[in-house]
């Protein structure tokens, strides 16, 4: 009997649970950029920027605050942003997860 191994697209196989694991093949390898997005009934405001501090300080300036993280290649960054923003492992794990449904929005 001949047996043939097919390459799974799910990263992380065998991860503990909330555990980040990113696809070093296919991750960009350039820095991931953050665009913040506030608006309330005064106005709004757009910035784009690499610098998680700069976006953070963002945050509570207009009555809702977006930010779009674009390029996901970073597990450190995944990490601090989730510690910083409250964010739950397994939450970032799906964040990680870029073939799947998003389960939040």
């Amino acid at each position: 009997m001949e047996v043939h191994v097919r390459k799974s697209r799910l990263r992380g196989v065998g991860l503990s649970p909330g555990e980040i694991g990113l696809d070093s093949e296919t991750a960009p390898s350039m820095p991931p950029r953050l665009r913040v997005l506030g608006y309330s009934a005064d106005g709004c405001f757009e910035l784009e920027t690499n610098q998680l501090d700069e976006a953070l300080a963002r945050i509570g300036e207009k009555s809702v605050t977006w930010i779009q993280v674009i390029g996901i290649s970073e597990v450190g960054f995944l990490k601090e942003l989730g510690q910083r923003m409250n964010i739950h492992p397994l939450a970032l794990e799906d964040v990680a997860t870029t073939w799947g449904r998003a389960k939040l929005q």
